[in-house]
C-alpha cells in the first residue's frame, strides 16, 4: 500500500513539474512575442540619467545604414527615410556617425556590401578622433564591433558599416582617455553589442557624460564593445514610444526593419 502511495506522489510530482516546465515556456515565448510585437525600444534609466534603448534582436529585425535616396541626395531625415520605406516595417532610425557638411560620412561607410567611403585613420580634434575610433558592422544575421585598425587588419566583408568615435566600451573596458563622469554633459547616442545576434541602440532623454554613457552599455547591458555616434544631432525615430525627432540634417541613419522571415530561437 505504501509503495502505490508512493508510486502515485511521485506521478503526481513528475505531472506538476512538467505543467510548470510548460507554463514557464509560454510565460516566456509569449513575452517575447510580445515584446517584438509592440517594437524593441522601450525607456529606461541609469545612474540616475534617463534613456531610450532600443534591443535589436537580428534574427527578428534586418539592421543596416542608409545614406542616399533614389535621387542620389542623402536622405537627411527620418521622414524621407520613411518615405522610401515601408512604414509598417520600420521599427527604428538613429544617426549613425560622423559626416561633413555635405551630409556624407566622415570615415569608413558601407552599404550593401559597397565601399562608399574609404576608412578615416587620419588624426585631428573631437570626438571622432579620440583614438581608438571604432567600426560597427553587419554580416547576415550578426553585428559586431571593432577598433578601427583591428577591423582592417581582419579584412571583413560585410554587408554594412559606419565608422565612428570614439570607441565607449573595448574588450570589457571603458575608453583608457575616458573620464568615469567629465565635464561634457550633451544628449548622446550610440551602439552596442550584447552578441553577434544583439545590438543595443540608445540614446539619453537628458544631458550625459561620455563616462556615464559608456558605462550604460558596459555596466547595465554587459556589452563587450560600444561605440558612439554623436553628442549634438543625436537622433530617434522609433514608433514604438511614439518618438519622431525631426532634424533634417542628419547623415548616415543606422535602421532596424522588421524581417518577413523573422525567426526567434527559443528562450
Amino acid at each position: 500500500m505504501k509503495l502505490f502511495v508512493s508510486l502515485r506522489d511521485n506521478r503526481r510530482r513528475i505531472w506538476a513539474l512538467a505543467c510548470f516546465g510548460l507554463l514557464s515556456i509560454s510565460v516566456a515565448l509569449a513575452t517575447t512575442i510580445s515584446r517584438h510585437s509592440v517594437g524593441p525600444c522601450y525607456p529606461t534609466q541609469f545612474a540616475q540619467i534617463k534613456y531610450v534603448v532600443c534591443e535589436i534582436d537580428l534574427h527578428v529585425y534586418e539592421l543596416r545604414t542608409f545614406l542616399l535616396a533614389a535621387d542620389g541626395k542623402p536622405f537627411g531625415s527620418f521622414d524621407r527615410l520613411r518615405q522610401a520605406t515601408e512604414d509598417s516595417t520600420l521599427a527604428v532610425a538613429m544617426n549613425a556617425g560622423m559626416f561633413q557638411e555635405t551630409l556624407l560620412p566622415v570615415g569608413l561607410y558601407i552599404e550593401n556590401g559597397k565601399t562608399e567611403s574609404a576608412p578615416d585613420l587620419s588624426n585631428g580634434t573631437g570626438n571622432f578622433y579620440l583614438k581608438p575610433n571604432g567600426v560597427f558592422f553587419v554580416r547576415g544575421r550578426s553585428a559586431g564591433i571593432l577598433e578601427m585598425n583591428k577591423f582592417l587588419e581582419e579584412n571583413l566583408s560585410v554587408d554594412f558599416a559606419t565608422q565612428s568615435g570614439p570607441m565607449l566600451v573595448i574588450d570589457g573596458q571603458i575608453h583608457p582617455k575616458i573620464a568615469p563622469d567629465g565635464v561634457s554633459r550633451k544628449i548622446r547616442n550610440g551602439i552596442g553589442v550584447i552578441n553577434e545576434h544583439t545590438v543595443i541602440l540608445a540614446i539619453s532623454n537628458e544631458p550625459v557624460s561620455f563616462g556615464k554613457f559608456a558605462k550604460l552599455f558596459r555596466n547595465k547591458f554587459r556589452c563587450s564593445n560600444a561605440l558612439y555616434f554623436d553628442g549634438a544631432i543625436s537622433s530617434l525615430y522609433a514608433p514604438s514610444v511614439r518618438r519622431s525627432d525631426s532634424r533634417s540634417e542628419l547623415g548616415p541613419i543606422i535602421a532596424a526593419i522588421r524581417r518577413k522571415d523573422d525567426f526567434t530561437p527559443p528562450p
